[in-house]
């Protein structure tokens, strides 16, 4: 683990010892990626108390000292960001207060270096927690100080005063480092959470890269080979409707003609069918309006021919019935072919033929 101070100077451990030591933040660097690095923050930036918050979860824990500071606190709660440690026995909490923008510019100098830590650690709280009285310990420029309940930056005036009458136990270098090593290999107070919280570095598995480039790949293929199979689909289809509209088209065609294009000959057919007359329909409702118009008068057969003729029987009570509606029909404006008149059953008929003008 490596243990980086405010001054630079540098430290790492290895199974409750000091292995390696530096004077210089440039020459501090990791040995491997699974080596987790600790930065401890002056004592002079922090302010450390000692808060009974039982039973709470971390976050509840954070929320709850941040709103107890935020009622003694001089400065804003929003620029301070509030940290709990784990509960002791007895439900105590270290909590860590400290300046938001003086722990941002902590992490961008070690951030110029190449280093982010994993835990920001309060300098105080290095120290081990007396049985009663004080401990003191000086680390690089500055001695901190101690007690069952409180952690604090020492002073020639206040020191006294918050110690009163316990004893003060200053430690020296061997148990200093000690006291690191074995706070180390305990419970972190990391102030490293919330806006602070380390970003996760994912790495770049080759393996998995490669197997999402084939998954990619194959994705690419399905979906083209997809494309294909609509675009098959979508001829076969269109071949299909073709080759129906050919056969409808030459069952109205003349027999024995080859069909090219369905649509522009049974259209052409059918102009052919419909005639000068525009076809069979206005011709049989003009029979139909000139008989109606008729008495004692009846509406055979029809028959349209084709060339724009329509040939109907009618049957009538006289050959003036008939004249009738002969005069009716050309009263239209239609060409009036009659034919011969013969009687059935007493009653005569004949076979008229219409045409337009």
């Amino acid at each position: 683990m490596l243990v980086i101070f405010d001054s630079g100077r540098w430290i790492r451990t290895e199974n409750d010892k000091i292995a390696e030591r530096g004077d210089r933040l440039n020459s501090a660097f990791l040995r491997d990626d699974e080596e987790q690095i600790v930065a401890l923050v002056p004592a002079r930036d922090v302010t450390v108390r000692t808060m009974h918050l039982p039973d709470l979860a971390s976050a509840q824990a954070n929320a709850a000292a941040r709103l107890s500071i935020s009622e003694d606190s001089l400065s804003s709660i929003d620029k301070l960001h509030v940290t709990a440690g784990e509960a002791d026995e007895n439900g105590y909490r270290p909590v860590i207060a400290i300046e938001s923008e003086r722990l941002f510019k902590y992490l961008s100098e070690l951030a110029s270096v190449g280093l982010d830590p994993d835990y920001l650690l309060a300098t105080p709280l290095l120290l081990p927690v007396p049985e009663n009285g004080f401990v003191r310990a000086t680390f690089d420029d500055e001695t901190v100080v101690r007690g069952t309940h409180s952690a604090f930056l020492d002073d020639a005036v206040l020191t006294p005063l918050l110690a009163g009458t316990n004893s003060i136990e200053t430690l020296d270098r061997h148990r200093i480092e000690q006291a690191i090593t074995r706070c180390l290999d305990g419970s972190f107070t990391n102030m490293r959470h919330s806006m602070f919280a380390k970003r996760k570095q994912w790495a770049v598995d080759e393996a998995h890269l490669r197997r999402l480039a084939v998954m990619a790949l194959v994705l690419g293929v399905l979906v083209l080979a997809m494309q294909i199979v609509s675009v098959v689909r979508m001829n076969m289809t269109v071949a299909s409707i073709e080759s129906q509209n050919k056969v409808q088209a030459a069952a109205i065609l003349p027999p024995g003609t080859i069909v090219t294009d369905p649509a522009t000959q049974a259209e052409a057919r059918l102009t052919a069918l419909q005639g000068a007359g525009g076809g069979f329909t206005p011709l049989a409702s003009a029979f139909a309006t000139a008989v109606n118009a008729t008495p004692n008068v009846e509406l055979g057969s029809m028959i349209f021919d084709g060339a724009g003729g329509l040939r109907a029987t009618v049957r009538a009570g006289s050959a003036a019935d008939l004249s009738a509606v002969e005069a009716r029909l050309a009263a239209v404006g239609l060409r009036v072919v009659p034919g011969p008149i013969v009687a059935n059953q007493g009653r005569p008929y004949r076979d008229i033929t219409v045409t337009t003008r």
